[in-house]
């Protein structure tokens, strides 16, 4: 059901609207291999049949909280921000169009699609994941800790933590649109091996989710692969600045609901985390 109560830039055009769904449509949305939405709804949707449909109640306010933190850090120095005309990875582009009787615009910086996979270790009873560099996380976070209004300039960067620059994620990486799903699957088992060390030889698809639904469009699949420690590649070393990192599954229920200020916990860590809890006892079973 949907209804619309306002809200939005109403002069423009642009109404907010209220869908209602019921539980048979939360779960048809979460089985899709191509929703129209976001990882972090996709995760909330997981989350709520988990703990509200199934009667289980939410894990206990003292619960131990388990929290990850990135190794090997590099502070950052000598920061400066320039215009950036053109750009290998991102088409910056001002789309003009008509909706309605009104005409507007709306800027994007279309990019790549890309992959991602969830590895569990079954040995280790391990998940494992990549740590990865990313400055954009250390920017936007100082910014969100400074007043409003602060320009890049006027931060004092020295002394905004070097951690805010580490994220965690899920073994990931790009692909041009056009591939085929073969083509992006043995991408990401070259990935795997590359970033993580794994041979994997059967990828699971998991589902697909929008990254960029403001301003790219880029969508994301992300799939699952069992390994175990006689399937680490022989003298493998890391990959750049990226590190494979593990929690063991026993611990995820407690990360997913410690409360973090560092930018540790992109919401397709979390969407896949609490897909993997929904379905534990099925994914440990299988071969």
């Amino acid at each position: 059901m949907k209804v619309t109560e306002g809200g939005g830039n109403a002069s423009e055009g642009e109404y907010i609207t209220k869908v209602f769904l019921s539980e048979d449509e939360v779960r048809a949305l979460v089985a899709n291999d191509y929703p129209i939405s976001p990882p972090s709804m996709l995760y909330a949707l997981l989350w709520w049949l988990e703990n509200k449909c199934s009667g289980k109640p939410a894990p206990p306010k003292k619960i131990a909280q388990y929290e990850w933190h990135p190794r090997n850090i590099t502070p950052l120095t000598n920061l400066q921000f320039e215009q950036m005309p053109l750009s290998s990875r991102f088409e910056p582009l001002r789309l003009h169009f008509t909706i309605g009787s009104l005409t507007r615009t709306w800027d994007l910086a279309l990019c790549d699609e890309s992959f991602a996979v969830l590895l569990y270790n079954e040995d280790t009873k391990e998940l494992v994941f990549t740590q990865r560099f990313r400055p954009a996380a250390l920017i936007g976070l100082a910014l969100h800790h400074s007043p409003p209004k602060t320009k890049l300039d006027a931060i004092d960067w020295a002394s905004q933590p070097p951690e805010w620059a580490y994220t965690l994620e899920l073994c990931s990486g790009h692909h041009k649109r056009n591939c085929t799903k073969q083509e992006i699957e043995e991408k990401a088992k070259e990935c795997v091996a590359l970033k993580c060390g794994y041979k994997v030889e059967k990828l699971r698809f998991v589902t697909s989710y929008l990254i960029g639904i403001s301003f790219s469009g880029d969508r994301q699949r992300a799939y699952y692969a069992k390994v175990n420690n006689s399937m680490k590649t022989k003298d493998w070393k890391p990959f750049e600045e990226i590190l494979p990192c593990s929690i063991p599954c026993e611990d995820i229920q407690s990360y997913i609901h410690t409360k973090m200020t560092s930018p540790t916990r992109p919401p397709a860590v979390l969407l896949m985390m609490q897909w993997f809890l929904n379905n534990q006892q099925e994914l440990i079973k299988e071969k």
